[in-house]
């Protein structure tokens, strides 16, 4: 037979999702939520009042799938819906004081379950799956690369473009106070 199961990207990619799952309910303490749960909570800790459309779009799940999880949310009280007031087709939705809380407690749960994901892997591993993650994404889903930090990919994994950013940044305002001085 051609195919090899085992050799296969789509086959690889989906163990470690199932891995990535299973790495995620040991980690965080609260058992009702999934990743993509949390995923939909952080983009919404980043974007407050975003519509579920653009929600749909960062977070990468259907729109019908938001609309069930921004359901889901809400039941729990760490979500609130609401109409847009410029355009009443447009549901708008908020983190909670309740929802808010939860993505800060649950972060370094969530960052330590990517932790465990990576620990078979040295630095350079690690910013070379990224990248070559990021690139598979964006050759599929072009708008993807608006979301990372900068709005563009270099080339370099996330992590490092946003280590990179700020590392320029804090250049820029030492030099720009030095001048002052």
């Amino acid at each position: 037979m051609p195919y090899d199961l085992y050799t296969s990207p789509g086959h690889l990619v989906r163990r470690v999702q199932q891995i990535a799952n299973a790495l995620f309910t040991e980690e965080v303490a609260d058992g009702e939520l999934t990743p993509p749960q949390f995923a939909l909570l952080v983009a919404l800790h980043r974007s407050p009042g975003a519509d579920q459309i653009s929600l749909s779009r960062e977070v990468g799940i259907d729109r019908s799938t938001v609309a069930d999880v921004v359901g889901r949310l809400r039941a729990r009280g760490l979500v609130s819906r609401s109409r847009d007031a410029r355009d009443a087709r447009r549901n708008t939705v908020r983190l909670t004081p309740q929802g808010n809380t939860l993505v800060e407690q649950l972060a370094p749960a969530v960052l330590n379950a990517q932790e465990r994901l990576l620990v078979p892997l040295d630095d350079a591993e690690r910013a070379e799956l990224l990248r070559l993650l990021t690139k598979v994404v964006i050759a599929h889903d072009p708008p993807f690369e608006e979301l990372l930090p900068g709005g563009r990919f270099d080339g370099q994994p996330p992590a490092a473009q946003s280590t990179a950013q700020s590392t320029a940044q804090s250049t820029a305002q030492s030099t720009a106070a030095e001048a002052e001085a």
